[in-house]
This record gives C-alpha cells, structure tokens and sequence, in this order.
C-alpha cells in the first residue's frame, strides 16, 4: 500500500480543467508502505518493469532529439536540440545513479532482503510522513 497527503485550499482560482474548478490543491508523492523490512511489489512482475524503465533512461541518454516534438515547438525548435547536446553528458551521470538504483530493486524484488539498517529508515521515514500528514490535517482543521 501508499500513503499520500492532499490539500485543498479555500482561495477560488480561475478554472484550468476540471481539477482546478476545486481551488488551490496539492498532493504529495506516494509513500511506500515497508511491512516487516518486505515491500508490498508484485515481485513477478519486478523485472520486466525494471527492464523497461531502464530502456527508457538508455533511449533518452543515446537517442536523438526530436524538437519537432516539444509542447511549445514554436518557441524552442532552436534552441533544443544544440542545449540537449550540450546538456547530456549531465544527464549521463543521474541516468546512472538512477541506474544504480534500479538494479538495487531488481536485487531486492528477487530475493535479497534489504538490511536491517535499511528497515529502520524506511521505517523512521514513515513515521515522519504519518506525523507530517497528521499536523497538516490537524493544522487544516483548526483554520476551518
């Protein structure tokens, strides 16, 4: 399971969409829920979806730009691809840290059972969440 906190505000904002017409909103990224050191993934499917992510980082590093492709092409065709060529080989080096930690996953997901050092953090990380999540609900209540 995860956990996630959301907050709404009551100051109107003008509607972009459907999830704007609420007002001002925020929402955190999962936490994941470590239940005795184990985490809850479907370990079968571990590898394949490691597989993929990891495709994916080695295709944004290796292959080409398209500035064709941007959101806003109209603006950044010129700029894009001589600032992706230049910028790369920073990336090359999150790809591998991200890499690193992929490959930490799949050894995870296939039998190796994190440290009891790696437990107590995961641990104590969610402690912090669940009382971060209580002082922001308890924190909106006292202002309604």
């Amino acid at each position: 399971m995860w956990i996630a906190v959301r907050a709404s505000g009551a100051r109107e904002i003008a509607a972009q969409g459907p999830v704007q017409e609420l007002g001002a909103i925020a929402h955190s990224a999962p936490i994941y829920v470590v239940v005795d050191g184990q985490p809850f993934w479907k370990t079968e499917a571990v590898p394949d979806l490691v597989r993929t992510e990891r495709q994916i980082l080695q295709d944004l590093v290796n292959g080409p730009v398209d500035p064709m492709g941007d959101l806003e092409a109209w603006e950044t065709v010129n700029v894009l691809a001589p600032q992706w060529e230049r910028q790369r080989y920073l990336l090359r080096a999150r790809v591998q840290e991200a890499d690193i930690k992929y490959q930490d996953i799949l050894k995870r997901a296939t039998g190796a059972r994190p440290s009891a050092a790696q437990a107590r953090a995961d641990s104590l990380w969610l402690g912090a969440f669940a009382l971060l999540a209580l002082l922001v609900v308890r924190g909106r209540r006292f202002k309604s």
